[in-house]
C-alpha cells in the first residue's frame, strides 16, 4: 500500500542510490551461479582503477592492487561506503567485466517492472542516460528485500573486511548519516538506506525503517543541496519526516476476526 506519493514517475539521476540495484542484481547472479559469498570473491587491479575509479571523486574503500575480497565484503562496502573500487571488483567477479554486469542490471530492471530507469555508471556519476524514478526505485528496493542476505549485508554502519588474500583485516565505516550515531540526522529505526547525489538533480535517498512491528519504505529524489537559509541534509530530513508521519498516523486494525458472527438471520 502506498501511503504518500508526489512526482512518482519523474525521472532523476540517482547518484549512488543505484547501489540498491547493484546489490539486487549481484544477489540474483550469486544465487543463480551457486557462489559462496564468504569464500569466493575478486581482486583489485590497476586496470580497474584506471578505467573506472581514477578521477571519479567517488569514495574508494582503500583496496590495494592484487588484494582480494570476498563477495560479502565487496557487496557490503559497495553499499554502505559506496566504495568505487569494491563495486567494480564485484562486477568483474560476478560477470567477468563491468559492461556485462551493467547489461544484466538493466535487463533485471525491465524484468521487475521498472518503466523509466537506465544505469550505465556503477560509480553513480551523472550521464546523459543514467536515470530512475521514485516509483522504479520502490520496485528495486522491494526486489532486494526478497533476498534474506540483503538486510544482513546492508544494516551495518561499520564493516570489518576480512581479505581473502593480500591485505590486512580492517574496519571501514559507511557514509550514510541516517545510520551514523554522531549525526544530527541519525534515525534509529532505519534498517538500511542509501543516499545519492547528482550534480544535475540534487540529493536522493532510499531507505527502509522498522518500528513497533511496522515496516515502511521511503524514496525521496530531487532534493536541493541546501535550503534558502543554508540548511543541508534535506534528503535526510524529508526521509525522516515521512517515516515519522507513517509510524505515527497509520496502524493495522482487525476489522473482522475469523469466525466472527456479523448478524443473525431468521
Amino acid at each position: 500500500v502506498v501511503l504518500y506519493e508526489k512526482n512518482g514517475d519523474t525521472a532523476y539521476s540517482p547518484g549512488t542510490m543505484l547501489r540498491y540495484m547493484v546489490l539486487g542484481y549481484a544477489l540474483k547472479r550469486i544465487e543463480e551461479k551457486g557462489l559462496d559469498v564468504d569464500t569466493e570473491g575478486g581482486a583489485y587491479s590497476i586496470a580497474l582503477f584506471n578505467q573506472y575509479v581514477a578521477g571519479t571523486g567517488v569514495n574508494p574503500s582503500g583496496m590495494g592492487y592484487g588484494e582480494e575480497w570476498s563477495l560479502r565484503d565487496l557487496m557490503t562496502l559497495s553499499f554502505i561506503h559506496t566504495a568505487s573500487d569494491a563495486v567494480v571488483v564485484l562486477a568483474e567477479a560476478i560477470d567477468g567485466d563491468v559492461p556485462t554486469f551493467l547489461a544484466g542490471m538493466n535487463a533485471l530492471d525491465t524484468e521487475i517492472g521498472c518503466t523509466d530507469s537506465y544505469f550505465d555508471k556503477l560509480s553513480g556519476l551523472d550521464t546523459a542516460e543514467q536515470r530512475t524514478t521514485p516509483r522504479d526505485m520502490y520496485r528495486i528496493v522491494r526486489y532486494c528485500l526478497q533476498f534474506s542476505l540483503f538486510e544482513e549485508l546492508t544494516s551495518t554502519f561499520i564493516h570489518t573486511v576480512h581479505p581473502l588474500k593480500g591485505g590486512d583485516e580492517r574496519k571501514i565505516a559507511g557514509n550514510n548519516e541516517l545510520m551514523q550515531l554522531s549525526s544530527v540526522h541519525y534515525y534509529s529505526p532505519i534498517i538500511h538506506s542509501r543516499p545519492g547525489r547528482s550534480e544535475v538533480d540534487g540529493r536522493s535517498c532510499a531507505a527502509v525503517a522498522r518500528d513497533s512491528g511496522y515496516e515502511y519504505l521511503v524514496v525521496v529524489m530531487g532534493c536541493p543541496d541546501k535550503s534558502e537559509d543554508g540548511t543541508t541534509g534535506l534528503h535526510y530530513r524529508d526521509t525522516k519526516t515521512l517515516f515519522k508521519w507513517a509510524f505515527k498516523e497509520f496502524e493495522y486494525k482487525t476489522t473482522l476476526a475469523k469466525n466472527e458472527i456479523l448478524a443473525s438471520v431468521k
